[in-house]
């Protein structure tokens, strides 16, 4: 993501966390710009449009999520708990709609990596 301001009043921590979903992953895949390589490059104007479940207890999930990835855990393990919190508790998906978001998700992320394999 390039040039993305927050506005004064969004705590970063949670925004951030709340990004870490299936169906804002989705949204990216859809929203964004694949170049060489499979990178994916979100504009401002891009980025505007990705639904993101924003919740100020998402904050909670932000040390999680980041030993998670340093501890180079699959995105798979972490979406099992950040779908369950944001999308399920915090934003009232149900299980169908959770799976439909991850399944769309996996989708095009996999066809953005192997593009031109």
């Amino acid at each position: 993501m390039h040039r993305v301001t927050v506005k004064p009043n969004i705590d970063l921590k949670a925004l951030t966390a709340s990004y870490y979903n299936s169906l804002s992953l989705a949204f990216s895949e859809i929203c964004g710009r694949s170049h060489g390589g499979g990178v994916l490059e979100l504009m401002p104007n891009e980025v505007e449009r990705i639904l993101l479940p924003y919740n100020e207890n998402n904050y909670d999930l932000l040390p999680l999520i980041d030993k998670m990835i340093r501890d180079k855990k699959d995105i798979s393990e972490i979406l099992k708990i950040t779908n369950q919190k944001i999308l399920k508790e915090n934003f009232g998906l149900s299980n169908s709609e959770i799976e439909l978001a991850d399944s769309i998700w996996k989708k095009l992320s996999n066809r953005r990596l192997n593009r031109g394999k």
